[in-house]
């Protein structure tokens, strides 16, 4: 006993462990606490969980449904063209943003991921010349890139009439048509703004 509670010594059933309360040579059971409204936290308990991104779980299963193992390191590259759809990346940049946070992560192990991804059709690729290959995400809508002899930058571009025109070149040459890899150099707007400004 210990400030006016003790614990009953009369048996009691292993789902009434309740302290009782000594009062006037009676006891009663004290009350029940009310149950909390909002779950602990876990962080509030000590733990610290990490769960994944909703993202990610479309991810791993665009790879189950290529069939392709989802290693850690397909998982970063595929997610990296998730998170920036409209972006073109070579496989060095890729390489670069990625190998910070993926320890496993090699250059070489880039490309064995791209080709995989490829593929499976998940990402596209194009030569840009000069050895330059850059990567994107599939998003199902064929179109070309515009790209500057200046700041290198690349551009999409889509014309409905140009696989038109692609398809009749093939047949002229006697050719089955399978695809087309359009790249229009040039200057973009930017670049010749600058160079304008310099002149004047």
């Amino acid at each position: 006993m210990c400030c006016g509670v003790k614990w009953s010594e009369t048996p009691v059933s292993h789902c009434d462990m309740r302290p009782y309360i000594v009062c006037g040579g009676l006891s009663a059971p004290t009350e029940t606490p009310a149950p909390l409204k909002q779950p602990l936290s876990i962080h509030s308990a000590g733990y610290a969980r990490t769960f994944p991104r909703p993202e990610m779980t479309t991810v791993h299963a665009e790879l189950s449904q290529a069939g392709i193992r989802a290693t850690p390191n397909r998982v970063a590259v595929l997610t990296l063209f998730r998170d920036h759809p409209h972006e073109h990346f070579s496989a060095d940049q890729i390489y670069r943003r990625l190998a910070a946070n993926t320890g496993s992560l090699s250059l070489a192990s880039v490309y064995r991921s791209l080709t995989y991804l490829l593929d499976a059709a998940l990402i596209t690729s194009a030569s840009l010349g000069n050895s330059r290959v850059i990567y994107e995400l599939n998003r199902g809508e064929p179109h070309y890139h515009l790209v500057c002899n200046r700041c290198g930058v690349v551009r999409d571009a889509y014309d409905s009439t140009l696989k038109a025109a692609c398809q009749s070149i093939a047949v002229e040459q006697d050719f089955t048509y399978a695809a087309a890899s359009v790249v229009i150099f040039g200057e973009c707007s930017d670049c010749r703004q600058k160079a304008t400004r310099s002149v004047s």
